[in-house]
């Protein structure tokens, strides 16, 4: 269950990061990223 603050300015904060071609053996490349909303994250 996915539980959050009131609040009264719902902020949604993105972060993403990635690494080109970062694996030594494969050199794929790889990528995340998430949104917060309220302080917490958004599935």
């Amino acid at each position: 269950m996915l539980t959050y603050q009131k609040s009264d300015n719902l902020e949604i904060i993105g972060h993403s990061d990635s690494d080109f071609a970062g694996c030594p053996d494969s050199r794929r490349s790889t990528s995340g990223y998430i949104f917060l909303l309220a302080g917490g994250a958004v599935p």
